[in-house]
């Protein structure tokens, strides 16, 4: 294992040489917007970054938590950022970090604890799901070979975007990566480069609506809706919205 080279201790960030293992504090407070913790006392977990780098997380019995960083093919030179706040660990590499400071990439991609509580880690996936903007300066060739290596089936126009989701393997993310962040070989500008989010899991809250027409008093009198068909009914979707095509159905169809 190399070396801890330790460079600053800004913002809660420290600098992590490749392969080396990060201490963070613990923190009783849960993460926020999340589904799950971060491992159990004494457990690990690994996720897989947009740049093909490898994070495993573990946690101690005394809470505290430390990131190791296992680094992509040609990729030890690099450094990693690791941050901690609110419960979330964070960690950047250093050619990503420019990127998510100018609002290209999502720091959704590197917030490992958000990417281990919605079963993004390597234990529960081996694809990360992503949007990829279309900007009008990008060649057909550049959408191609972005595109050419995510999951065939997962690949998505969403029009009013002007983007597309897409699934990328864990052995392609170091190829798309590279692809991403170079065009003919060679470097490209932090303005130039097309913005990518993390294709997050979404869940429904129902904290007021199922209160405003009872719903919990029937559950509680042990009724529970087994075996009744119900329908969906949404009178404001936008039927001619390009994102909707064939994917919403009437309600005369119920």
């Amino acid at each position: 294992m190399r070396r801890l080279r330790l460079l600053a201790a800004i913002s809660a960030g420290l600098a992590l040489a490749a392969g080396a293992v990060l201490p963070l504090p613990a923190s009783a407070e849960a993460p926020r917007g999340t589904a799950a913790a971060p491992p159990a006392p004494g457990g690990a977990a690994t996720v897989r970054l947009i740049t093909g780098d490898r994070v495993a997380l573990t946690r101690g019995p005394d809470g505290r938590q430390a990131a190791s960083v296992t680094p992509g093919p040609g990729r030890k030179e690099l450094l990693f950022r690791a941050l901690e706040q609110d419960g979330h660990v964070t960690v950047l590499p250093s050619d990503a970090d420019p990127l998510v400071a100018a609002g290209r990439l999502d720091r959704g991609l590197f917030d490992v604890t958000a990417l281990l509580a919605q079963r993004y880690d390597t234990a529960h996936t081996d694809a990360l799901p992503l949007i990829v903007e279309e900007p009008d300066g990008m060649t057909a060739s550049s959408l191609d070979e972005l595109t050419g290596l995510a999951e065939n089936a997962s690949v998505r126009r969403l029009d009013s975007i002007d983007a597309h989701a897409l699934r990328v393997g864990d052995a392609e993310l170091g190829r798309f990566w590279q692809a991403l962040v170079s065009a003919d070989g060679q470097r490209t500008k932090a303005a130039d480069t097309p913005r990518v989010w993390l294709d997050g899991r979404v869940s429904a809250s129902l904290d007021r609506s199922t209160a405003q027409i009872g719903a919990p008093d029937v559950w509680s009198a042990g009724y529970r809706g087994d075996g009744v068909e119900v329908a969906v009914l949404d009178t404001g979707a936008d039927q001619s919205h390009p994102d909707l095509a064939g994917r919403v159905a009437a309600a005369e169809d119920f």
